[in-house]
């Protein structure tokens, strides 16, 4: 194929009118805040569809870390990128050191996370799993305390950062 022509992004259709009555039922006020067990691509699907009907953040919430990793791959194949944040769970076996901590990768995607949801404005989707719901997390006053905004190629102290 001659040149370099970008693939348009796949992105599902927004819901109907059916469906966004069937969402805003469901998670509305007054609604259930559930919808039931919904497997593989679907969840993601439906994940996105439900964003684009909600006024604010949705929050998907999967099974197990591994659930998560599949739902945030199905909607990263779908088109979803930036307007997702992930929540992963600390205490997850797969996610640990041979020292028995936290993986610094995980942790840090966490303290991200969490620091991106304090400023967050208007809709999106945060992925995250019942694991990760049951750790405790930094207030957010404590986390806005102890923030600290760096631009990069900024030159810095790194003892004062530390």
């Amino acid at each position: 194929m001659a040149g370099s022509a970008e693939q348009p992004k796949f992105a599902p259709p927004s819901p109907g009118p059916a469906e966004r009555e069937f969402l805003e039922q469901a998670l509305g006020p007054g609604g259930k805040g559930r919808i039931g067990e919904v497997e593989d691509g679907a969840r993601a699907w439906l994940a996105l569809a439900a964003a684009r009907a909600a006024q604010g953040p949705l929050i998907v919430v999967a099974e197990s870390s591994l659930a998560l990793d599949l739902l945030c791959q199905d909607l990263a194949t779908l088109g979803a990128g930036g307007s997702v944040l992930r929540l992963p769970a600390l205490n997850v076996e797969a996610s640990r050191l041979a020292s028995g901590r936290p993986s610094p990768d995980v942790s840090g995607e966490r303290l991200r996370t969490l620091q991106r949801c304090l400023a967050w404005k208007g809709r999106g989707i945060l992925a995250t799993c019942v694991q990760a719901l049951l750790e405790k997390v930094p207030s957010p006053e404590r986390m806005q305390r102890l923030g600290e905004r760096v631009a990069q190629g900024g030159e810095y102290d790194l003892d004062a950062l530390g």
